[in-house]
């Protein structure tokens, strides 16, 4: 099976345009797009403790994961070279792919310390509440 028809609960994991030429969008841009919602939702609010663990509770989560899809990603690259006559303008192939499972190797690392520091930052609201005030 092909990584571009691999299909997921409904959705590819890559961008494709189906057979009418409409685009379907793969699982990382419906990622970017949460993150660029929630932006848009918590920008200039206030937001409660509870809510906000909540959130980061399932941020924790997908960072927590990330360092998986980094070397099952590098991996994938270096398992390319063999399995499709990859060819790059700019040099070597190889070349390419060990640099990109370098930097994938190190934004594994960096994704755990953003795991590991959101699962601290919502240890540290973990028993606060809150009241609405009776005039809003």
């Amino acid at each position: 099976m092909s990584i571009k028809s691999a299909v997921y609960d409904g959705r590819t994991a890559l961008v494709r345009v189906d057979a009418g030429g409409e685009r379907i969008e793969g699982w990382a841009h419906q990622l970017s797009e949460s993150v660029r919602a929630l932006n848009h939702l918590t920008r200039d609010q206030s937001v409660p403790a509870p809510e906000v663990y909540e959130l980061l509770g399932d941020l924790a989560l997908a960072a927590n994961m990330l360092p998986q899809l980094m070397a099952q990603l590098a991996a994938g690259l270096a398992g390319s070279l063999e399995d499709y006559d990859v060819y790059d303008s700019a040099r070597d192939p190889q070349v390419s792919v060990s640099t990109a499972r370098e930097h994938l190797e190190a934004a594994a690392v960096c994704a755990a310390h953003v795991g590991d520091a959101l699962d601290r930052a919502q240890a540290a609201i973990a028993d606060q509440g809150y009241t609405v005030p009776p005039n809003r």
